[in-house]
């Protein structure tokens, strides 16, 4: 008999790994949710691509009706509309995104009054018309043991759909926690913690003058080469900007667009190029995700690109799991045009 005890011990949830967990179409303005998912469409890349033009009004009227039920039962939502996950692993599920990312949060840190469930995704558990006892049903963590024991986890009652279109549990969280601390920060730095200016001739002498130590000396600058740099720095056609943080001191620079490729990689994909170099007294101490988060904000709302994108050095994995824990991905690897130095290629939807 299945009890609580031998449940599946956590929730999954299955992302767009360039996008981040918890983007959800139904926290965002109809209007807003109506053009991305019309944006998804024309792509035609991935699962959502084939959902129909009436899918979200749908969703909405469906989620009324599970938080409904959910109220009806002793439940306690905090949200008008729910984050989804599914109880244990689903692992096929990944197969609906170019680049499917898996994340398990512990049933434990669930408030059991903010969690609901289906027995099926939503849409055929409300709307299959067949004589199945759970359709049009919602359950609360406290049924799920029961359910179960009737009807088997679908994953492995029913893993191709055989025997139905019910292949897993799905669970609503009605409530943020624990969700926020799961989902990505790269907004969570506010961008007056830096003030970004177009560089300045003092400004761009000053970065040019920093030493890192090896292996990351590839990133200095010869001293018998800094004017020209200087200048090359200071050209309108590559958009360089200081950053400067609360005690107006000069803490890293960045640019934007073409300097920020390297010479060798494909670039075809239409993507904002994004280059950091944070000053080296502060490199290696766990602060590139606040420096990262800010050249993010800043280009975006700058520039208002579709994707982001950065080219980091093979060797530099300090660089590449900062960038990565924004939410990049990897997207190609290649050597330098100039002496086949090798180069790695990441990117995510902005």
């Amino acid at each position: 008999m299945i009890s609580k005890s031998n449940l599946p011990t956590f929730l999954s949830h299955y992302y767009e790994a360039a996008n981040g967990p918890f983007r959800n179409l139904s926290h965002v303005p109809l209007t807003e949710a109506e053009a991305r998912l019309a944006a998804i469409r024309k792509r035609g890349d991935v699962f959502a691509s084939k959902r129909p033009t009436d899918y979200l009004s749908v969703r909405n009227e469906l989620e009324d009706r599970v938080r409904t039920l959910f109220i009806e039962k002793g439940g306690q939502p905090q949200l008008s509309h729910p984050h989804y996950m599914i109880l244990g692993a689903c692992p096929w599920v990944k197969s609906w995104y170019k680049q499917g990312a898996e994340l398990h949060i512990p049933l434990a840190e669930f408030d059991p009054d903010t969690i609901s469930f289906t027995y099926g995704d939503t849409f055929p558990a409300m709307r299959y018309q067949d004589s199945s006892p759970y359709r049009g049903r919602v359950y609360t963590l406290d049924e799920v043991p029961n359910l179960i024991r009737q009807f088997g986890l679908p994953q492995i009652t029913n893993p191709e759909g055989a025997r139905g279109p019910d292949r897993y549990i799905e669970a609503q969280v009605w409530a943020e926690q624990p969700i926020t601390k799961y989902m990505r920060t790269d907004r969570e730095i506010p961008l007056s913690e830096f003030t970004f200016q177009p560089i300045d001739e003092a400004a761009a002498r000053t970065v040019l003058n920093w030493r890192y130590p090896a292996p990351y000396d590839i990133y200095n600058s010869k001293p018998d080469n800094i004017e020209n740099d200087i200048q090359y720095l200071l050209d309108p056609q590559y958009p360089y900007f200081s950053m400067t943080n609360q005690a107006d001191e000069l803490v890293a620079f960045c640019t934007y667009g073409l300097d920020a490729q390297v010479p060798g990689g494909e670039y075809s994909t239409e993507a904002l190029d994004i280059g950091l170099g944070m000053h080296p007294n502060l490199t290696g101490q766990g602060l590139g995700i606040q420096f990262v988060q800010a050249v993010i904000q800043f280009g975006i709302q700058t520039y208002h690109p579709e994707r982001l994108r950065v080219t980091i050095a093979g060797f530099n994995q300090r660089a590449r799991r900062v960038w990565e824990k924004a939410g990049f991905v990897f997207e190609q690897e290649f050597g330098r045009r100039k002496d086949n130095h090798p180069f790695v290629i990441l990117i995510r939807m902005a």
